[in-house]
């Protein structure tokens, strides 16, 4: 069996009144991992750049902070705009040029989860963390993802594939994540069966999971300007599939598919569509 690549990253919004939690990346050849990673290393040496982070850039702060116009000051000018702009463009067109990298992830929207928490609390003691649920979800699409590719008659054995997920670190959540994964795994064998347990590194050093932290970010700020899409859940896990070009518009492969967050079984859930 081939080992596929798998990198996964986490993305919240920073006030307390927050809209999504969401937990994104990338799975497929390792030959265009291995090719962005070292492309990635090409344009962060281009802007001297220790690493990329998508908030920073965002903001022309971290390690674009030295590019700004007027660094004493809160707001950007329109050159500093720009600049920025150009730079996350160059990283997310190298992304684009990945062929048989897919990009996936899975949000909470924050308002759901707080208001499910205070009207139904025997319940929602039951779930797993905000963390644990959104990578849990995200693993269960990969697994299925490969599983299907697995299963189709068209794809000889020697073909056949098992993802190793690369998560960045988290000290805090780490723990609680793999004690709770062998439990996760008898819960949802479906999209465990063709999967090796998820192991930890930096994001700051992995370059794999900058480009997680990229898909992750814009994936949340998507969601949040459709955080009304499909009422009546009472939680929603949105999925974004962006494949074959992610982050273009107007293109009609691309949609949101909203999960309801029922409970575990990879086999029985709900999905409700909308395209953007």
């Amino acid at each position: 069996m081939m080992l596929t690549a798998a990198y996964f990253d986490e993305s919240t919004d920073d006030s307390e009144m927050g809209h999504c939690y969401t937990v994104a990346g990338y799975l497929g050849n390792l030959c265009d991992a291995a090719t962005l990673d070292m492309r990635w290393k090409d344009l962060l040496d281009k802007y001297q750049m220790a690493y990329f982070k998508a908030s920073e850039v965002e903001y022309c702060a971290g390690e674009l902070r030295k590019y700004r116009e007027a660094s004493g000051t809160e707001k950007l000018t329109q050159k500093d705009k720009d600049f920025k702009n150009k730079v996350k463009t160059e990283f997310v067109d190298l992304i684009c040029d990945m062929p048989d990298l897919t990009g996936i992830s899975a949000t909470i929207l924050l308002q759901d989860w707080n208001r499910f928490k205070v009207d139904e609390p025997e319940l929602f003691a039951k779930l797993p963390s905000l963390y644990n649920l959104s990578y849990q979800l995200m693993l269960m699409e990969a697994g299925l993802l490969i599983g299907e590719h697995n299963a189709n008659p068209l794809v000889p054995k020697e073909q056949h594939a098992l993802i190793r997920p690369v998560i960045d670190s988290h000290e805090e959540y780490e723990p609680a994540f793999m004690s709770s994964y062998p439990v996760w795994c008898k819960k949802n064998p479906n999209s465990a069966r063709f999967m090796l347990p998820p192991f930890f590194e930096s994001d700051q050093t992995y370059r794999c999971l900058q480009a997680a932290d990229c898909l992750a970010y814009e994936a949340r700020r998507l969601v949040a300007g459709h955080k009304y899409a499909g009422e009546g859940y009472q939680i929603r896990a949105i999925i974004t599939l962006t494949r074959p070009r992610l982050g273009v518009s107007n293109e009609p492969h691309r949609r949101v598919v909203v999960y309801c967050a029922c409970g575990g079984a990879d086999h029985e859930t709900s999905k409700h569509v909308c395209p953007i």
